[in-house]
């Protein structure tokens, strides 16, 4: 049986990726040429080069230097953006997760949501109550400079570890589709 991920290369950045990581076209006849990654970065530019005159009753013009604010527990922590990878000892199946805490303190997350009902379905969280939280380790994969480079670095090592179930433990292939 034939596992390969069937992949096309972007148009735009020139990377080979799964199918997975483009948009369908809008006149449904297949793909689009660019990849989901340059899709987004190049409608965020055009986002960011607005470039209409404001009047004094007006708000100015956002600028890259004045994103809001990141989440309040982030700047307490060794704020930064993070991509980490959980591996479970016994059976080596491994999670990719990405945070803008510091590690430490998501390790300390997942220790605790193993215990709550809502998480309990998770097979991260079942394998921790069942091999026992010293059978993990978590690791640091990159620190990235911003959240959208957090997400596109959490997708590719997703694909890159193969930790989707069954492979692994992550459910799907990224939270890049939070940020449209």
């Amino acid at each position: 049986m034939d596992t390969t991920i069937p992949q096309k290369p972007c148009t735009r950045c020139g990377e080979s990726m799964p199918l997975t990581d483009f948009y369908p076209r809008s006149d449904s006849k297949g793909l689009t040429s660019w990849c989901k990654f340059c899709y987004r970065q190049y409608h965020r530019d055009v986002y960011w080069q607005d470039k209409t005159p404001r009047t004094k009753k007006q708000k100015p013009l956002r600028t890259k230097e004045q994103k809001p604010l990141q989440h309040h527990y982030a700047r307490n922590y060794n704020a930064g953006f993070f991509v980490y990878l959980i591996t479970n000892q016994v059976n080596r199946l491994q999670y990719v997760g990405c945070t803008t805490a510091a590690i430490s303190k998501r390790w300390e997350g997942h220790r605790n949501a193993m215990y709550q009902t809502e998480h309990s379905w998770k097979p991260l969280y079942q394998d921790m109550l069942k091999y026992g939280i010293e059978q993990f380790t978590i690791g640091l994969i990159a620190e990235c400079t911003s959240k959208f480079t957090m997400r596109q670095q959490e997708t590719r090592s997703i694909w890159q570890h193969n930790t989707i179930w069954p492979h692994g433990y992550n459910l799907h292939s990224g939270r890049l589709r939070d940020m449209i």
